[in-house]
């Protein structure tokens, strides 16, 4: 996705004027070409258990652009009320995010220096900036001093051409749950696009499934022991009929790869982390499937390994280095690695592969 990151468009954006007004709603900028939502509630989001150790290595690797950002612009991340980012058919050309500050943001004190990558343009007759390469222009405009828009410039165009009323998307918004961390919201033209990227030759049958999805509805609670509810809604019963019996054929294949012990060995938990293969087996075991008419919901329970969140950001890490590095994931018994967590394994070169003695191989 072609979007800057969080950072960068802030810094940017936060060269905007004209942001006084009333506080709009999120879902006001929410264009009818928009398909598809994320709904994330940072507040709610810092409430999960042990929480202070992230925000603590927040501070180690960011403290000081942190203090930084506050000082020049009034910004505390950790403050953030509401970010609500959306996507159209072509998350490429169209994705941006609606962020919702808690307190307003000082663009006057730095509106008075304009980086020179940075253009002024007026769309609708209101002002935002440009800015990006050719080909991925990007945008941002400050509704009010409260509301930041940024994203794909075709996407900020169509947040300042939204006009009041109801869209399949924000009807799916307004029934998500707002009392959970996250909400992620699909509407049938979001599916029906991400079916016509399926190669229908190369797999007929996944094609033609997601054809006959209505709507997706995912949430997740960081604190709650339902850490995930997927709500799928299907063109009929048949359809959720069939799809819940090869969901409950596929989850028991899953259970038994995770919790084998020749799974343990050789399997997919064999090529993760300790803390990321025991969240992988809590995941399987704690799902359940129901179906009810045309609708599938399927559960996760809460891995008790987001208990432990150093430990889990560790065992992250450790994946991604690994991978990065070319040499595949770290094996299953060498912990977290050097830096991630108490009582990492010493630096042990590896043996001499013994010789083999002379002779005809053995059988």
């Amino acid at each position: 996705m072609r979007i800057l990151s969080f950072s960068s468009c802030v810094a940017i954006a936060l060269l905007m004027s004209g942001c006084s007004g009333p506080e709009p709603a999120a879902e006001d900028f929410i264009d009818s070409s928009f398909v598809t939502a994320v709904l994330v509630h940072p507040q709610q989001i810092q409430e999960m258990p042990n929480f202070d150790s992230i925000r603590t290595m927040i501070n180690a690797a960011g403290g000081a652009q942190i203090e930084e950002l506050k000082k020049a612009t009034n910004i505390d991340p950790f403050k953030i009320q509401r970010v609500l980012i959306v996507m159209g058919p072509d998350a490429e050309a169209d994705a941006a995010a609606i962020v919702q500050f808690g307190d307003a943001v000082n663009v006057g004190e730095i509106n008075k220096t304009l980086p020179p990558n940075v253009k002024t343009a007026t769309h609708n007759g209101k002002d935002y900036y440009q800015f990006g390469m050719p080909g991925s222009e990007q945008a941002a405009h400050f509704a009010t001093s409260k509301t930041l828009l940024f994203g794909t410039e075709s996407a900020v165009k169509k947040m300042l051409d939204a006009k009041p009323g109801d869209s399949p998307l924000k009807k799916l918004l307004a029934g998500a749950d707002a009392s959970k961390d996250i909400s992620i919201v699909a509407s049938t033209s979001a599916i029906g696009s991400l079916a016509a990227q399926i190669p229908g030759a190369a797999a007929p049958e996944q094609a033609e499934m997601f054809k006959k999805v209505n709507s997706v509805q995912v949430e997740l609670d960081l604190s709650s022991d339902e850490f995930v509810r997927a709500v799928i809604t299907f063109d009929s019963a048949e359809t959720a009929d069939m799809v819940s019996a090869m969901t409950h054929a596929g989850l028991k294949e899953v259970k038994e790869a995770m919790n084998s012990p020749e799974a343990a060995a050789a399997g997919p938990a064999a090529m993760m982390p300790g803390p990321m293969a025991d969240i992988g087996k809590e995941l399987a075991n704690g799902a359940t499937i129901e179906q009810s008419g045309e609708v599938l919901t399927v559960r996760l329970a809460r891995p008790s390994a987001l208990d432990n969140i150093q430990e889990l950001i560790g065992g992250v890490m450790a994946m991604a280095m690994g991978m990065q590095g070319g040499g595949g994931l770290p094996a299953p018994d060498a912990g977290p690695g050097p830096g991630f967590g108490p009582g990492e394994p010493a630096d042990v070169p590896a043996a001499e592969p013994a010789e083999e003695p002379a002779g005809e191989p053995a059988e």
